[in-house]
């Protein structure tokens, strides 16, 4: 089997939150299919961000089952969002048992999971408040470009960490993916300038929690921007440095293998799409 179900069942302020299904009664908990082989937290994260509008989360695994051949097994991840929420890994939906809108007849296997989860938090209510044990953040950013005399020169940035990349930076309350990319690269290169279409390139990577208060693992979601003749103008509180270069010595330049990765794709992109204009 490559896919399995994964239900998260998310409380915040003491409240547990559900999605009303659209033209039913009834409510179901978030979720989602994932494919055979993603990690776990990265999809219930994808889902909290999609379906409740939550960036940031902590994850706690309770039991994690994956499915083998044709058995469909059942598995449980909790989770912490502000006060605490919790994820259940479930074939089927889990509802509400204490709603109080009209749903139909709940299964004797529906209601004793979502019972199973609720009791599973209050058994470890006082340990889990302590000290969640995984952050999640999301950051957004875009690979400028310009085109001189027939080659492509990408701009690099190096923030004060060492890092080099590409303009990014945390998503601000109710800003699209789209919204952050644009005002970061704006404040930190000047660049006022709107993002092409068609393209989104995604990736994970993670902060030890010898770094942080806690281990961190953070979305980074990237788009393309074309600019011209607009003047750059870096933010040298954040950036140190800038490079405007072609593609095979801003490859050797960057200093990150999900940068790189990212710049191959984005390349590949535009080739293919110049290919397609002409």
């Amino acid at each position: 089997m490559e896919r399995f179900t994964v239900k998260i069942a998310t409380r915040y302020n003491n409240k547990w939150l559900f999605i009303k299904e659209e033209d039913k009664k009834f409510y179901r908990m978030p979720g989602g299919r994932v494919k055979h082989g993603k990690e776990i937290y990265s999809q219930v994260k994808n889902l909290l961000y999609e379906q409740l509008g939550v960036v940031e989360a902590c994850l706690y695994r309770v039991n994690e089952v994956y499915f083998y051949a044709d058995v469909r097994c059942i598995g449980a991840v909790p989770l912490d969002n502000g006060i605490v929420d919790v994820a259940e890994v479930h074939e089927n939906n889990v509802y509400d048992v204490s709603a109080s809108s009209p749903m139909r007849v709940l299964s004797t296997a529906e209601r004793n999971s979502f019972i199973k989860i609720h009791d599973w938090l209050f058994r470890r209510r006082r340990h889990l408040f302590k000290e969640p044990c995984v952050q999640f953040e999301k950051v957004c950013g875009s690979v400028p470009f310009k085109e001189m005399d027939g080659v492509r020169y990408y701009l690099l940035v190096k923030n004060e960490s060492g890092h080099i990349g590409f303009p990014k930076g945390h998503v601000e309350e109710k800003e699209t993916e789209e919204e952050t990319a644009m005002r970061e690269m704006f404040e930190e290169t000047g660049l006022d300038i709107p993002l092409l279409d068609g393209f989104r390139y995604s990736f994970e990577y993670i902060i030890p929690k010898y770094k942080r208060r806690r281990r961190t693992i953070k979305l980074a979601v990237y788009f393309i921007a074309e600019f011209q003749d607009e003047t750059i103008k870096i933010q040298t509180s954040e950036i140190s440095r800038w490079w405007l270069v072609p593609y095979k010595e801003a490859l050797n330049i960057l200093n990150k293998e999900n940068d790189r990765e990212l710049l191959r794709h984005a390349n590949a992109w535009l080739d293919k799409t110049k290919k397609l204009s002409k």
